[in-house]
């Protein structure tokens, strides 16, 4: 039924050029997809197959053709073995893209798929090496990889393994074999990447050199994190206090660590006030909550932070007959003279305790 579908559909477009374009390809996949679910379903009614090539049907997306020039064509494996052009250009040569591995069946191992006489998932392989012979005996080719695939070095596809294997055994050498492969100058897809990307000057951009009146700058007081900040990045502090601008979360990002920092922090301070009743990892989640994080990401870390407030209470009891009394979210200041003028430097610690031998002890929790 498949091959008859694609007969007529020669026959009324008058020839093959109903499969060029990505339209085309399309069809021509369908067409294929039908064919081999075919097979494997065995005969089917008349009265259903319209249903059944729907079905297929509606899995395939057209994309627009992209190829604006009218000597270039994009075509895919399946619409390339209908065409011929003079050069082709093959590409995408990395092991894990052309050929894709065998896709790995949860429900139907090999074993049980040859006792059912289903198509062995090696046939899409052999089916792959079919295209590139066919497609490599161009008059001209080009074959091209990418040394790195996100991030990671890419293993050449094993066409090329086997063409160069091929090459050395005809030419003597695998010398001979690389010298032969080599592209010419004029026509080496690398030397044309770097020639697009080539300028005859560059320009730098200047580095910001924000000059904000004296009367809005208020650098009499500091913090340390403000301090590190105006060494490294000026420009940053700038635009938070003096323009006022803040990062906007994008639409369904979470929080970030310094905003899950700070919830967890206001937790730990609520659970310490007098009169609190809940217990921390309820506060916990609260605070997350409403300073947005995802609600998914937080019950996945339910368990989490359960752990971490048994451990809270735990080194909490410890340091009771330690300690005297103690304060949480505590400010200090100190005042340093210079030529400028006083500078304040603050700070606000976590925790603070007055322990029992009269010292006090610091607590910076980290999360």
């Amino acid at each position: 039924a498949a091959e008859a579908i694609a007969r007529l559909a020669e026959d009324i477009a008058s020839g093959p050029h109903v499969w060029s374009g990505r339209n085309g390809e399309c069809a021509a996949r369908f067409i294929t997809q039908l064919g081999e679910l075919s097979d494997s379903m065995g005969a089917i009614a008349a009265e259903d197959f319209p249903a059944f090539a729907e079905t297929v049907m509606q899995r395939m997306l057209a994309a627009p053709d992209i190829a604006e020039h009218p000597r270039i064509a994009i075509w895919g494996p399946l619409e390339a073995r209908l065409q011929r052009r003079d050069r082709m250009i093959l590409a995408s040569l990395n092991e894990g893209s052309w050929p894709k591995p065998a896709a790995a069946d949860a429900f139907l191992n090999r074993t049980l798929r040859r006792q059912l006489n289903l198509p062995d998932p090696d046939e899409r392989v052999g089916l792959s090496a079919h295209d590139f012979a066919q497609m490599a005996n161009a008059p001209e080719v080009i074959l091209l990889r990418a040394r790195r695939v996100d991030d990671k070095p890419a293993v050449a596809s094993r066409w090329l393994w086997r063409l160069r294997t091929l090459a050395a055994g005809g030419l003597g050498g695998r010398d001979e074999a690389e010298a032969a492969l080599r592209p010419t100058e004029n026509a080496d897809p690398l030397v044309w990447a770097r020639a697009i990307r080539h300028v005859a000057d560059v320009t730098p951009a200047a580095v910001p050199k924000p000059t904000p009146p004296v009367d809005k700058r208020v650098l009499n007081t500091f913090s340390p994190s403000r301090a590190v900040q105006l060494i490294r990045d000026p420009y940053g502090d700038y635009a938070r206090r003096i323009l006022r601008l803040e990062p906007l979360r994008r639409v369904g990002e979470d929080i970030d660590a310094r905003e899950r920092g700070t919830a967890v922090h206001l937790a730990v301070e609520t659970f310490e006030e007098k009169g609190n009743t809940r217990t921390i990892d309820d506060l916990v989640i609260t605070s997350l909550n409403e300073a947005g994080a995802a609600p998914e990401l937080i019950e996945l870390e339910k368990p989490l932070w359960l752990r971490a407030g048994d451990a809270y209470l735990r080194w909490s009891k410890r340091r009771d007959g330690h300690r005297v009394d103690f304060a949480t979210e505590e400010e200090g200041r100190i005042t340093f003279e210079t030529s400028i003028g006083s500078v304040e430097l603050k700070a606000k610690a976590d925790r603070v305790e007055l322990l029992s031998d009269g010292t006090l002890a610091i607590v910076d929790f980290k999360t």
